[in-house]
């Protein structure tokens, strides 16, 4: 009895099992700087009682590749490279917690690249060198330039080519010049619907051969900032000044004749100086703002000529990245006559859905969607026409609101044009005749604040 009793004694206790840990929270609010050539995600962090160790970044739905969690740092970061302009993709983002636990997948972010010609601007400018006068001097800037920053101090990778004409380095060479050591600036304008501002990027210390005969050619990189600061919205950047140093040395390395040369260079007249368009906005943080838009306009029909006055109201929100519109038409009223002396009228209303456009390379100029429209009265030789509800657009009807840069809220205009009517009862082809076909409707919008 005490050897069973010892022995019972002895059964070693249960393991209690440890409780499962809780997966991380999902990732959330996913966005990018966009390049022809990059994505550069963020996200804001997970959270998880085991602590996140890491993120895993799927485009289409395969994984691509693993991104730290960073203690500290206010968001993740995943860059994506070697994509071709115009790309499309669409991400998602899972994180990982010490357990091995996997949270649920970020709602999914689709992006497009811009187009690969943002960035790139070629320019000739005029330099006054003391003893050798004016210049032509031609210079590319090729900058990969984000469609949209929201953080200060942003580095962006940026180039300079610049190319001395044949008459300034043979006038070099005669003064027995046989390298010249060069360094400068580009002075660059951002502006914005409210303000703009200058700075300087300063283009590194470069040395060359003097060519027997012909111009040279010098590539530079360029220390380019963008600055967030507190101002935000859609930006222009203008490459609009050029300040150039040359210094000839002979064949040892030392300086000869005027040794320095130096010039504040202005771009030729009718040299473009637009390099890219991309928004700003808060640190870290997307941004967006509607602007109101009235509308005052006229529709004009094909057969008979005649106008009915429209109006309407469209609310653009910028997204930086793209733009929506909620647009309004009020019913129009078209008075004519009917063979040049019946009185005629006809009643027209529009409901547009959303309106959308993307942002690309160069300034955003136009939203586009699509309305339905009904014929609400019909009146000819002064008989009313039943019309009913079904007087309809045989299908949808498009619409363009469009201007010279809808990123800085100038005017715009809306046009549509009608197809075929249907559900007019039996003078259906004569009100579609009346109403639809090439004819066209514009309505001119003003900002309203």
């Amino acid at each position: 009895m005490l050897a069973l009793l010892l022995a019972g004694s002895l059964v070693p206790a249960t393991a209690t099992a440890a409780a499962p840990s809780n997966p991380p929270s999902k990732p959330d609010r996913v966005w990018a700087y966009l390049t022809p050539r990059t994505a550069d995600l963020r996200w804001s962090p997970s959270t998880d009682d085991q602590g996140v160790t890491g993120y895993d970044v799927y485009r289409d739905g395969a994984l691509i590749g693993r991104a730290p969690s960073v203690s500290g740092v206010p968001w993740g970061e995943f860059k994506i490279t070697g994509l071709a302009p115009r790309t499309k993709a669409t991400v998602t983002i899972t994180a990982r917690d010490a357990d091995g636990n996997t949270s649920a997948p970020s709602d999914p972010y689709t992006f497009t690249t811009p187009d690969g010609t943002s960035g790139i601007l070629d320019q000739v400018y005029v330099c006054p060198f003391p003893k050798y006068g004016d210049q032509e001097v031609t210079v590319r800037s090729d900058a990969d330039f984000p469609s949209a920053i929201y953080q200060s101090h942003e580095r962006v990778p940026f180039s300079a080519t610049i190319g001395l004409g044949a008459e300034l380095t043979a006038a070099l060479a005669r003064e027995g010049a046989h390298r010249l050591r060069a360094t400068g600036w580009l002075y660059n304008t951002l502006y914005q619907r409210y303000w703009s501002r200058t700075n300087s990027a300063a283009m590194a210390l470069a040395t060359f051969d003097v060519p027997a005969s012909g111009g040279a050619e010098f590539s530079s990189p360029v220390t380019f900032r963008l600055e967030a600061g507190s101002a935000l919205g859609a930006t222009e950047l203008h490459v609009d000044g050029l300040f150039l140093q040359l210094r000839a040395l002979d064949a040892e390395g030392e300086p000869v004749g005027s040794a320095g040369i130096s010039a504040r260079c202005k771009p030729k007249a009718g040299t473009p100086t637009l390099l890219a368009t991309f928004g700003i906005g808060w640190e870290g943080t997307p941004w967006e703002r509607t602007d109101a838009y009235k509308a005052v306009g006229k529709a004009t029909l094909r057969t008979p000529a005649a106008d009915a006055k429209v109006s309407g109201r469209l609310a653009v929100t910028d997204k930086l990245l793209s733009l929506e519109g909620e647009l309004t038409i009020d019913p129009a009223r078209f008075d004519f006559k009917l063979l040049g002396f019946l009185p005629s009228t006809a009643g027209l209303h529009l409901q547009p859905g959303k309106l959308t456009g993307e942002r690309d390379s160069s300034p955003l100029t136009k939203l586009s969607g699509t309305a339905t429209a009904r014929v609400t009265e019909v009146t000819l030789f002064g008989f009313a026409i039943a019309v009913g509800e079904t007087c309809v657009a045989a299908g949808p009807v498009p619409i363009t609101a469009q201007g010279e840069n809808l990123a800085f809220q100038r005017d715009l205009s809306v046009s549509f044009t009608l197809p075929e009517l249907t559900g007019c009862g039996p003078l259906t082809q004569l009100v579609s005749g009346l109403l639809a076909g090439p004819g066209s409707a514009e309505l001119q919008l003003t900002p309203t604040g």
